[in-house]
């Protein structure tokens, strides 16, 4: 029996949820599409004014398993004259991961997966990004990278790098 079921981590976030639902600076929740088809939902809770901190929460599903990523980010506004786009801000990020996944493990080579067992992995991540309000629909698009890596599962990569894009409802 695996620690963590898709049923476990969809329940953990909509617990989180509803915790965030009431924040008093603003909350965003949508899409986020990454690389290799990672899709997940993501949450975006603004702690405080949004030149400061957020936390961000992410549920995925990648090798055809399940993770759970959250963040604490710093959100900075664009106070660029010289950059024509108004609501443009950036991101940078710190957090951690749990997950289980059908398929890890890589060959030294870099060739696809070499096992196809069940394992619980957690690790550390990092993201930065842009983000662009929309003017005129309460919606926040943003574009980041995220490198994360798995501590516990020594077989993954090195290194690992999610591209995303992300498409948020903002309440």
């Amino acid at each position: 029996m695996t620690i963590f079921s898709k049923k476990t981590l969809v329940i953990i976030y909509l617990i989180l949820i509803s915790s965030f639902v009431h924040a008093q600076y603003g909350t965003a929740l949508g899409v986020r599409y990454g690389t290799e088809t990672n899709i997940g939902i993501s949450v975006l809770r603004f702690l405080s004014d949004r030149n400061q901190g957020a936390s961000h929460t992410i549920v995925s599903f990648p090798y055809k398993g399940a993770r759970l990523t959250s963040f604490y980010e710093w959100h900075f506004r664009n106070h660029n004259e010289n950059i024509e786009v108004a609501n443009v801000g950036f991101f940078v990020g710190l957090g951690a991961h749990v997950g289980r996944y059908r398929k890890v493990g890589w060959q030294k080579n870099d060739t696809p997966f070499i096992k196809g067992e069940n394992v619980v992995a957690f690790g550390v991540d990092a993201n930065a990004g842009i983000e662009w309000k929309i003017p005129t629909v309460p919606l926040l698009l943003s574009i980041d990278v995220h490198p994360l890596i798995d501590l516990n599962y020594i077989e993954q990569q090195p290194q690992y790098f999610d591209f995303g894009l992300s498409l948020r409802y903002l309440f």
